[in-house]
Formats: structure tokens, sequence, C-alpha cells
């Protein structure tokens, strides 16, 4: 097929769709590993940044602004080349991308978190401690829930953020999306069409979240009018 003077060739890029479809399969799932991890991470920072601890606050901010201010590359680069040298231990490009994602997106959340948590009323906290809760369970039963609830929207357009940060694992050798398309085009010569088709995969993937926090977001704001 010609179009704008070039010739397509889409059967290529169907002849090659299951070779990149193993690379989207695992570009899901270093982002449903790392959002994990983030989350966790997320939440003990977000927690540590808000206690009465000015140690604690300072080394939770300290860690917020540094990873906020680093380019995901250079995390990952740092990673998987410097990391080993202090610790001893090889990574594998795995490994390193789990490690890298994981804690850049961290920071994000713990922000994002933060948002939600002093979006609420202050006697919600109040109201737990007079019924004789303790700060930890006021915070697990009570705050938690309800500020997560309130940042889902957000938290979803974090998740679609790292699903296109993955591709940047691709730099260490990781065998995602773009690392298989890359290794098709030194095969076929056609980087026009494999790219393409990486480019649809992506949509594919990212767009059915990017609706689901629209409609999200769409019916929070309707509940509260």
């Amino acid at each position: 097929m010609e179009f704008l003077g070039y010739e397509w060739r889409i059967d290529i890029a169907i002849r090659y769709l299951p070779t990149l479809l193993r690379g989207a399969s695992i570009t899901f799932e270093l982002t449903i590993i790392a959002t994990v991890i983030s989350t966790v991470i997320g939440i003990i920072l977000c927690l540590l940044s808000i206690i009465k601890s000015k140690i604690l606050n300072v080394l939770s901010i300290a860690y917020i602004e540094i990873f906020r201010g680093l380019p995901v590359l250079v995390v990952l680069i740092w990673v998987f080349y410097a990391l080993p040298m202090i610790s001893s231990y090889k990574f594998s490009p795995y490994q390193a991308s789990i490690i890298a994602l994981s804690f850049s997106q961290a920071a994000f959340l713990a922000e994002v978190f933060r948002a939600g948590i002093q979006s609420l009323e202050k006697g919600q906290m109040e109201s737990a401690r007079a019924l004789g809760m303790s700060y930890s369970l006021a915070m697990r039963r009570v705050i938690l829930p309800q500020a997560f609830r309130n940042v889902i929207p957000e938290y979803v357009n974090n998740f679609v953020s790292m699903l296109k940060w993955s591709s940047l694992a691709m730099v260490i050798g990781t065998p995602e999306l773009v690392h298989s398309g890359q290794n098709v085009i030194q095969h076929t010569f056609r980087p026009l069409e494999i790219y393409s088709a990486i480019a649809i995969i992506y949509f594919l993937i990212c767009y059915p979240f990017a609706q689901c926090s629209r409609y999200i977001e769409r019916k929070y704001t309707e509940k509260r009018e």
C-alpha cells in the first residue's frame, strides 16, 4: 500500500505482531509491579512527611524532591550501572527497571496522597481520636480510605504515566515493547511500520485507563455537586 509516496508494508507489522505483543506484556507487567511497589513507598513517604517528627519530615521531603527532580532515564542508568558498584550486586535489566520506576513514581504518588489527605476536613481525625482510635488506627480506617478515593483519578493518571515511562527501560536492555520493536527493525529495516505499530499498541493500552480516569473524575465531581 502506497501512502504519501511511501510504500507501506503493513504485512510486516502484522507478521511481527506476536513479538510486539510479547514486549507489550512485559511493559504491562513492569507497570503493574512498579505501581504496587511505588504505591507502598508513596504511602510511607506521605505519612512520614506529615507526622510530627522534624527528622522524618526532612528525610521524606528530601526523597520526594530529589526523585521528582531527576529524569527517570537518569535513575534507570544509575541503578543499572552505578548501584552495583556500591552494593556489589549486579541487577538484571528487568530488576533495575522495576527499582528505578518504583522509586521515581513513589515520589509523585507521595505528593498525590498528601494532597488527598490535606483535602479532608481536619475534624475527621479529631472525630476518630475522640472515638478512642489511636493515630495509626485512625489513619488506616478513616483518613487513608477517604484520601485514596479522592485521588483515584490522579492515581490512574500516574499509572498511565508509568506505562509510558516503562519505554525508557529499553535503554538498559529490558525486553519491553520498544526494545522488542527495535529488534524487529534490525531484521526488517522497516522502522516506520514497526514504530507505527508500537504507537498503536501503546494507544490501545493507555486509552482505556485515560478514559477510566476521566469517568471517575466526572462521577466524583457530580457526586460532590
